[in-house]
């Protein structure tokens, strides 16, 4: 399949992100497929504003929407002048994700955590709270996560239930709309972003 996303996603896939900050070997196109979940984001904010699916049927209707000179349903909007807007979006958040994370890290092992830190990263650019973003921070984040992972949940204080909530989250269902907006706006909580501004949240 080709089109203008295709083309896009082959050009995200190539940034310093994937070949050197994340820790997922390059199997079956994984970072193809990171790479067009990214755009396929965008095209949730600027369309939708709330996210859909980031499953791969979703993916693939989505690059399928961008395949022809205009958009199906509007003929005065041209695909590629639509996907250069989310490729210049998704570079914006990759030069961020590129700055916080280390090489090959060890916070970047599962692909269903990084739509997380995209849209972290965005919403945090969008309210002009990147600063309160940093790895050492998402460290800790992390490691309240993992640490009532291993308890019962009776043994869990009432303060932590909500990390307990993301660590059951991010065991199936990842590409799910409504697993997707719980995790982020647990973690944006968790940085003092206002999920209520959040670029993802369903509005009215």
């Amino acid at each position: 399949m080709g089109g203008f996303a295709v083309k896009a996603i082959r050009e995200i896939a190539k940034d310093n992100f994937f070949s050197t900050k994340i820790r997922i070997p390059n199997s079956r196109y994984q970072y193809f497929e990171i790479a067009a979940k990214f755009l396929y984001l965008e095209d949730c904010i600027h369309k939708e504003k709330k996210i859909i699916d980031t499953s791969k049927s979703f993916l693939d209707k989505f690059v399928e929407n961008y395949s022809k000179e205009y958009l199906e349903n509007d003929s005065t909007l041209k695909s590629e002048n639509i996907i250069k807007n989310y490729e210049m979006e998704t570079n914006n958040v990759l030069v961020s994700l590129n700055n916080i994370f280390s090489d090959k890290d060890i916070l970047l092992k599962r692909q269903g955590d990084i739509p997380i830190y995209y849209l972290l990263i965005r919403d945090a650019l969008n309210q002009n709270l990147l600063l309160n973003i940093n790895r050492q921070k998402i460290v800790d984040f992390q490691d309240k996560v993992d640490n009532v992972s291993k308890l019962s949940f009776d043994k869990i204080n009432e303060e932590d239930y909500i990390f307990y909530e993301y660590f059951t989250n991010t065991q199936q269902g990842t590409n799910n709309s409504s697993n997707i907006r719980a995790r982020v706006q647990i973690i944006e909580s968790f940085f003092g972003l206002d999920y209520e501004k959040s670029l993802i949240r369903f509005h009215k």
